[in-house]
């Protein structure tokens, strides 16, 4: 699904919602998927899921060869033409999932810590983060927040989370001398060795996926 999400964000940026509609896109972006993640699946059951979410009606009830499924699959394969040029035949997608499994393995944590990043890092798909920035600020971003989310507002800000151990001036609001930050997202920075800059990014993703979250 991430592989599908991230096709759709980058068709969109070369192409208009004008031009191409956002259920056709995503129809077509999730059946190309199949094919490239070799877990493939036919023409027809996907436009008949399409069919089935779009008209809100029981899959069960929508037959096979129905006008609706035929002019569903038409417009997926059309549309497929235009998403692989838009996307240059460029087909490799790295998610922040792999990035968040290698740091639980490495820096094991509560599993409701856990549970919590991995749906942010699943509702990121909704936004064009992926195309911002590379998967281990993603998944840094969401195990961060995602502790801040279990500790509760009272607990270290953001800002002492993803600081550097030298607090530098060019850090978005330099946590005092006195705050105490979360150990397991100090590891979590120092598992993914980030410089400076890559510091920066991940105060800036945590803090759009928190509004993302909290829309």
């Amino acid at each position: 699904m991430y592989t599908a999400a991230a096709w759709f964000h980058r068709f969109y940026m070369r192409y208009s919602m004008e031009d191409y509609h956002r259920q056709d896109v995503a129809a077509s972006c999730i059946f190309l998927a199949t094919k490239t993640e070799e877990c493939g699946r036919k023409l027809r059951d996907v436009a008949k899921v399409v069919c089935s979410k779009v008209s809100h009606i029981d899959i069960a009830k929508i037959a096979d060869d129905s006008k609706e499924v035929e002019e569903c699959q038409t417009s997926i394969l059309l549309t497929e033409e235009v998403l692989l040029e838009g996307l240059c035949f460029d087909f490799v997608v790295d998610s922040p999932q792999g990035d968040l499994v290698d740091l639980f393995e490495a820096c094991p944590n509560r599993p409701e810590i856990e549970e919590c990043a991995w749906s942010i890092a699943n509702d990121s798909f909704r936004t064009p983060l992926c195309l911002l920035y590379p998967p281990k600020i993603i998944a840094a971003a969401c195990y961060v927040l995602a502790e801040r989310a279990m500790e509760g507002p009272h607990s270290s800000s953001l800002d002492a989370r993803i600081a550097s151990p030298a607090p530098s001036a060019s850090l978005p609001t330099p946590p005092s001398q006195n705050s105490q930050e979360s150990g397991a997202s100090r590891r979590a920075i120092e598992y993914f060795g980030f410089n400076e800059m890559e510091l920066l990014s991940v105060a800036g993703q945590a803090l759009l996926l928190r509004q993302w979250n909290s829309c």
